[in-house]
């Protein structure tokens, strides 16, 4: 199991690292953060399902060319399950909103 969360991993990372050059500088640099954070997260099992599930949300954002918060400023230290961030801000997992109008 471990090893296909890294398969997904690396996969949805070559899409992010493609699609975070279309994003303006200032956005470029926290996603960047976030990035890197995640890479650090394969202590463990649930760290790694944790890790892709983080990148899966920002690959959907790096899609409609739109970062939204949390993800617009430096991770925190102390990584919570996505679902408990997202939670806190204006919108759900399931309602990112493309620039064109649809939804995922």
């Amino acid at each position: 199991m471990g090893e296909k969360l890294d398969e997904n991993f690396f996969y949805n990372t070559m899409l992010t690292k493609a699609l975070i050059q279309l994003l303006p500088p200032f956005e470029r640099r926290a996603t960047l953060m976030w990035f890197e954070k995640l890479l650090t997260m394969d202590k463990s099992k649930e760290e790694k399902e944790m890790r892709n599930e983080y990148l899966w949300f920002i690959l959907l954002m790096l899609q409609c060319q739109k970062i939204r918060e949390p993800f617009n400023r430096p991770p925190p230290d102390e990584m919570e399950p996505l679902r408990d961030i997202v939670i806190g801000t204006k919108h759900k997992i399931t309602d990112v909103v493309c620039s064109f109008g649809g939804k995922f």
